[in-house]
């Protein structure tokens, strides 16, 4: 309450807007409405400074206008804002519901927003819909929690959502996997399909296996989710593959065949073994996070993927006119200069520990692939030699502009493109161009010249991760038109491939709320910041705080927030001794291992924000077992790559003008007492409290970690010798 009060004041009234959620209790016995509780209510809030904008009054029934009015005169708040939230059949309705007492040109109008009229038209073919099905279907939901149906909310929901895109409506016969045990297979008789839920532990485990059988055999459609897809594959082993006793290692330790098994044992990309056995916390049959994966020759894993191992490609250019264009004002050749560009990128990247590639190729080593290429794309009809050029004819690829979902016609307006005679249509892009004299080329089958910029991407691509791959990324300037033409060339050029096959694009950096650019003097590099004297580290910090589809707003109150932030993560690691050796220790322990959730929040579509978000929580740990995982989680996001050198700023948690040393003694000593503490060692706990206060070191805890300053007489030579 204090907090949103605080707000109103420094954000300002027309910024701010409070609704408060009443009940409006009805008497069925007497007929009659009570406001009373509602005024209260709004009394309360009055008197600690919280005045609302908009009633959201939950009623039985629509709200009379005198009951409105009278509500209204007793809460200072308009008549228009007093909102009836009565009960609907249809969750999907409360938008409608809202929208018809203009709730929505209330919130506009107060925070003076420039807003269309709202377009509902979407929830109105939803609740229609759903009110309006045309067939039916009855799934069975298999698991071991049926009697808190809660527990498969997400499952129901998105089975109810799946129903209403396909005007179904879909009944859910919730069916407990420990029944099939006992009765056998018959209660999944007339389901139209089955699901089989995800789980944990060998508890109706072989009534979940009995499902998948009964599914395949019937013909009936059936997802597994998680461990639902494990119970089909130990099925499909024990009673198609012959595998008698087949099952999964979390369940079966003994089993002859392990069909599914339990992780137990990897190597991480520093060398160092993780190790996991049936006592470890839950996921042994998963493993989440970047490792190379090496798949064996003659599997079909290996057979599907094709590489033995899991690649990261990023490629330089070093074909391009800018280039070009420096060699020949500066006399330099264009192999010094790119060199020279990608050393310095090296080197940024270093900084910011950010992991080189596997590969890094360069345009120029892969000029003979781009020509092939051209030849094939010409050879199918989707390019043609044009005066010296090669052009790719985008009309001739039917789902061009899908990826940013333009038509040509609305590609041409404004987009950039260059008119040139020699295209049958303006958004014909190069895919080689003559090179005049003195311009790098090489020799082709339309004569000397080099390649567009697109090229060399499809061309890279089909090299070095073949016809199809997962991930691309890149800038969302990039979409239109260089990620396009990607997609266009390369899908003409090999129909049965899939390019990529998912898309990640960035968002652009902003520098204290505005667009970064040269014109606003706000433009710099990395670079600039390093040499500056700001940390890789705290640059990093600062990107990863955005999530990438977000627009990054680089500000010195955030560059400041992020040194804070490091300075007291990095206290926490030295002040707990953390380093190559307390790591072995944990790993030989097994409890070196990622925070569930964590790995979680980073998995659901790279939020680094969330991730961060929890490592303050897990910061909060008294002993190193207990910040193990805030520890893995600094390495896995690259705040920590070196254990044996990890980043110490200048004064620890103290800031500037504190040595290093003195600074990890404190924090040692702050370590020292958090352990005493925790083992009831009083004695102890005073003991270092009296050294730390005879060095004048101010300590402050707040939510159970230590934060200390040197004080007005902090004697630094005090600690020395302890």
């Amino acid at each position: 309450m204090e907090a949103i009060r605080q707000m109103r004041i420094e954000k300002g009234f027309e910024n701010t807007l409070f609704m408060h959620l009443t009940l409006v209790p009805y008497i069925e016995v007497a007929g009659e409405i009570k406001t009373k509780p509602t005024q209260h209510s709004v009394k309360e809030l009055r008197s600690i400074g919280i005045q609302p904008d908009i009633l959201l009054c939950r009623v039985h029934e629509p709200l009379p206008e005198d009951a409105r009015s009278k509500i209204a005169l007793f809460t200072n708040v308009a008549k228009d804002a007093v909102i009836s939230g009565v009960d609907v059949g249809n969750i999907y309705e409360i938008p409608l519901l809202y929208r018809d007492q203009k709730v929505d040109e209330l919130v506009v109008k107060h925070l003076r927003l420039d807003c269309s009229e709202a377009d509902l038209s979407e929830w109105e073919r939803v609740v229609e819909r759903t009110a309006n099905p045309t067939g039916e279907v009855t799934i069975a939901l298999v698991g071991k929690y049926i009697g808190l149906t809660e527990s498969y909310k997400s499952l129901s929901e998105a089975l109810g959502h799946a129903g209403i895109s396909t005007l179904t409506k879909v009944k859910i016969n919730y069916i407990d996997a420990e029944r099939i045990e006992e009765e056998g297979e018959e209660c999944l008789r007339g389901n139209d399909a089955i699901l089989v839920a995800g789980g944990f532990g060998d508890r109706g485990t072989e009534g979940k296996i009995a499902a998948a059988r009964y599914a395949r055999e019937s013909k009936t459609p059936y997802l597994g989710i998680c461990l639902g897809m494990q119970v089909a594959v130990i099925d499909f082993a024990r009673n198609i593959a012959g595998l008698d006793n087949a099952n999964s290692t979390e369940f079966d330790q003994e089993t002859p065949h392990p069909v599914i098994g339990l992780i137990t044992e990897w190597t991480d990309k520093d060398g160092s073994v993780q190790q996991r056995d049936e006592n470890s916390d839950l996921g042994g049959t998963m493993r989440l996070g970047g490792q190379t994966c090496y798949l064996t020759p003659g599997s079909k894993a290996r057979e599907v993927y094709g590489a033995d191992h899991v690649t990261y490609v990023r490629n330089f250019t070093d074909v391009d006119d800018k280039i070009n264009a420096r060699a020949a004002e500066s006399g330099r050749a264009v192999g010094d200069i790119t060199a020279e560009t990608i050393q310095w990128y090296h080197d940024d990247m270093d900084a910011l520990g950010a992991q080189r590639p596997s590969h890094e190729p360069r345009a120029t080593d892969h000029i003979p692939q781009m020509i092939a290429m051209i030849e094939d794309l010409i050879a199918k009809g989707h390019a043609y030699p044009a005066e010296g050029h090669v052009l790719f004819a985008v009309e001739s690829y039917a789902e061009y502009g899908a990826l940013s979902g333009r038509s040509i016609d609305d590609m041409i307006a404004g987009a950039r493109v260059e008119v040139a005679p020699y295209k049958r249509n303006p958004m014909d892009f190069v895919l080689w161009k003559p090179s005049g004299d003195g311009v790098p080329g090489w020799e082709s089958p339309w004569g000397y010249g080099r390649p567009g910029w697109h090229i060399e991407c499809s061309a890279m691509s089909l090299e070095l991760l073949g016809e199809s791959f997962d991930i691309h990324g890149g800038g969302n300037d990039l979409m239109f038109p260089h990620h396009e033409n990607e997609i266009a060339q390369s899908a003409c050029a090999h129909p049965h491939g899939e390019f990529a096959r998912y898309w990640i694009h960035n968002e652009m950096l902003q520098v204290e709320g505005k667009k970064m650019s040269k014109s606003l003097g706000n433009f710099f590099t990395i670079r600039d910041l390093l040499d500056q004297g700001i940390p890789g580290e705290v640059i990093r910090l600062v990107m990863l705080g955005t999530h990438y589809s977000k627009t990054m707003d680089w500000t010195e109150t955030r560059k400041t927030e992020a040194e804070g932030t490091l300075r007291k993560w990095y206290g926490i690691l030295h002040g707990h001794r953390f380093g190559p050796e307390l790591i072995a220790a944990l790993k030989a322990d097994g409890k070196w291992q990622p925070d569930e959730e964590f790995i979680g929040v980073l998995a659901n579509d790279l939020n680094t924000y969330g991730a961060l978000a929890r490592l303050h929580v897990l910061s909060k740990g008294k002993t190193p077992v207990a910040l193990a995982g805030f520890a893995y989680g600094l390495q896995m996001l690259g705040l920590v790559n070196d254990w044996s050198a990890i980043p110490q700023f200048d004064g620890g948690e103290a800031g500037a003008g504190v040595a290093p040393a003195v600074a990890a003694r404190v924090d040692a000593l702050l370590a020292d007492r958090a352990a005493a503490r925790a083992a009831k060692d009083w004695g102890r706990a005073d003991e270092v409290r009296d050294i730390l206060n005879a060095a004048g070191v101010q300590v402050t805890d707040v939510g159970g970690q230590a934060t200390w300053s040197p004080g007005p007489e902090f004697d630094a030579a005090k600690l020395e010798g302890l």
